[in-house]
């Protein structure tokens, strides 16, 4: 699937198209999606659909990180790969215009949290996992982990009531899948690989390293893919030696890459862009499930106060204390 028309400028009412916050549909996107509910999957082909419907008419990471993961869900890796390709065009290309825009301040993290959303273990990770990477008509259809659970390489996640294939069932149908598409596969995650570099290059150019997202965890999952699929590219097989950029596994679980105890636990929240990903995940379930609470507003409030001073948030919260505040603590006031 060619994703490169949502590349091109629009005009109305500007380059990026129209706000989608503004005209409601993001809220439309999020409850579709379902982010915030981990073990509640969505209608993907709905959700495929309606992101579709909106960057017909803007620019817009979050219905592109959406899609990409709908594609993931509905057509498999290649277009899921695809997805990922437009993310990186978006950023490269239209930096300064791209929804959601940035704050006065320049700051991007809403940009950075949309594409952070590609790191969700239940609705990205784990699925890049068990998507198939060799179908055939005599032996079925094989993901990552069938393969690494064939090879010992991996043991069975929770809940795994299936059978593990043979080893040699795997390596017959990969070895007997068409050449030029196992190339063209091949071709398609390594560049895939690039694009997720590439994103976080993006955003380590324009705003730096403090506010681009942390996708390692999707980057890992994605090198593990290749180099499976690099094995056979040129018709080697499981024996062959592991491609030097093979990483742990960060996708087996909920847990992150290598080294683990510098991470932490699925949910932990060890930075600020961890906190503001949080909030933004609570805001978005309350807007999927309770339309009418008021907690995706106070999120938003807590979001702004996050890069303040104290004295900054006492103006923002209570303008009335700051004066005695600042003669308490013997700081002139601003002319």
């Amino acid at each position: 699937m060619s994703l490169d028309k949502y590349l091109e400028p629009l005009s109305e009412p500007g380059p990026a198209g129209v706000d989608l916050y503004e005209s409601g549909e993001i809220m439309t996107l999020d409850m579709l999606a379902k982010w915030g509910s981990p073990d509640d999957d969505p209608d993907w082909a709905e959700l495929q659909q309606a992101c579709i419907a909106a960057l017909e008419k803007s620019r817009d990471l979050r219905p592109a990180t959406y899609l990409a993961a709908a594609l993931l869900h509905t057509q498999g890796l290649r277009d899921f790969c695809a997805g990922i390709s437009l993310i990186r065009g978006l950023l490269e290309q239209h930096w300064d215009v791209v929804q959601p825009v940035l704050d006065e301040d320049g700051d991007a993290m809403e940009r950075a949290n949309a594409v952070f959303n590609l790191t969700h273990f239940q609705k990205v990770l784990k699925p890049l996992r068990t998507t198939a990477l060799v179908e055939d008509r005599a032996a079925g259809r094989f993901s990552l982990q069938d393969i690494e659970l064939a090879e010992g390489k991996a043991e069975p996640p929770a809940g795994f009531d299936g059978e593990i294939p043979p080893l040699g069932l795997i390596q017959g149908a990969l070895q007997s899948m068409d050449a030029e598409l196992r190339q063209s596969l091949h071709d398609a995650v390594k560049q895939c690989v690039d694009d997720i570099a590439g994103i976080e290059t993006a955003f380590r150019e324009q705003v730096g390293a403090e506010q681009a997202p942390d996708l390692a965890r999707l980057r890992d999952g994605v090198k593990r893919i290749h180099a499976t699929l690099s094995q056979y590219a040129t018709g080697g097989g499981m024996d062959d030696k592991q491609p030097e950029e093979a990483q742990p596994d960060s996708m087996q679980s909920g847990s992150a890459p290598a080294p683990a105890a510098a991470r932490g636990a699925p949910g932990d929240i060890l930075s600020r862009q961890d906190a503001i990903a949080a909030m933004d995940r609570i805001s978005a379930y309350f807007r999927a499930n309770e339309p009418s609470s008021p907690v995706p507003l106070l999120m938003a409030r807590a979001k702004r106060l996050v890069d303040m001073d104290f004295l900054d948030i006492l103006q923002d919260v209570a303008p009335d204390a700051v004066d005695q505040v600042r003669r308490l603590g013997g700081v002139e006031s601003e002319k």
